[in-house]
Parts: C-alpha cells; sequence; structure tokens
C-alpha cells in the first residue's frame, strides 16, 4: 500500500513539474488582457499581464496568429490580409477576439470571433503564438503609453 501512495505522490510531483503546453490556454495565467491597436503594423496587438518568469506587460502581434478568410478570423502563421482589415478588434472575457468590419471577398463586411485560447499560450511570462514570442513591454518616460521592442523579433 505505502508502494502506491508513493507512486501517486511521484506521479502528481511529476504533473506539477511538467513544462506548460506550447499552445492554448493563456486565460487560465493571464489577466488584464485586452486589444490595442497597433500604429506601426496598421493591425492590433493582444496587451495582458501574465504570470511566470517574465515580469511585466505582455504584447503579441496578432497578425501572427490569425489572417482573415473571406471576412472570417482564422488561426494562420504570417499570412496576410491581417487583422488591419477590419473596422475594429477587442477582447472578450472568455477569451475570444472579437473584430467588427472584416471585409469579405465580395466586399460586404461581417463580424467575426475567434477563441484566442486554442493558439495563444503562456510560457514563462511570454505570450507565445505558434512558435513566435511576444514582448515584455515597459511604460514611456514620455506618456502614458508602452514601449514595446518589435524590432527584436522581426515584425
Amino acid at each position: 500500500m505505502a508502494e502506491l501512495y508513493l507512486l501517486y505522490a511521484v506521479a502528481t510531483l511529476a504533473a506539477l513539474l511538467a513544462p506548460a503546453a506550447a499552445e492554448g490556454n493563456f486565460t487560465q495565467s493571464c489577466f488584464l488582457w485586452g486589444i490595442a491597436a497597433n500604429e506601426t503594423s496598421s493591425s492590433y496587438d493582444l496587451m495582458s499581464l501574465c504570470t511566470g518568469r517574465a515580469l511585466g506587460y505582455n504584447a503579441l502581434h496578432l497578425d501572427l496568429c490569425y489572417t482573415l478568410v473571406d471576412g472570417q478570423i482564422v488561426e494562420a502563421s504570417n499570412t496576410a490580409p491581417g487583422l488591419g482589415a477590419c473596422e475594429a478588434c477587442s477582447a472578450l472575457l472568455d477569451g475570444r477576439l472579437y473584430c467588427t468590419g472584416c471585409p469579405k471577398d465580395d466586399g460586404t463586411l461581417v463580424d467575426s470571433s475567434i477563441n484566442m485560447n486554442n493558439v495563444i499560450s503562456n510560457q514563462g511570462g511570454y505570450l507565445y503564438c505558434f512558435d513566435r514570442r511576444g514582448d515584455i513591454c515597459t511604460e514611456s518616460p514620455f506618456g502614458p503609453w508602452l514601449v514595446c521592442d518589435w524590432w527584436k523579433y522581426g515584425y
């Protein structure tokens, strides 16, 4: 019987020490998320505070994670057209990305949403999407905005 308890304790410890999954469920360990317009890329960034070794506000460029296909947001890595083609995007409390005024192939505009938990994860305090890492941002000394070093990651 003692061996059974020891085996259970080892299995539980191994599960607790296992690394986070490579994709998904960022809302389980990140909070205060929102969507910010990225003037540089004419698209949108996911901003969030996440638990982990990295401390600070995270920014992940959403065109690394999603694209538009006939007005619908779909998972994709680095493809066009990006979300900047939509009129506005926001984050819902359940972790969905919601965009309004996304152009369909026939020119009409539709609203679209997708669950960001499917491909965005928190790894060590950084937001990840596929194999691309977001950036830790700092407050700008020149005004009430965040400074992110996008150039480090090839955006």
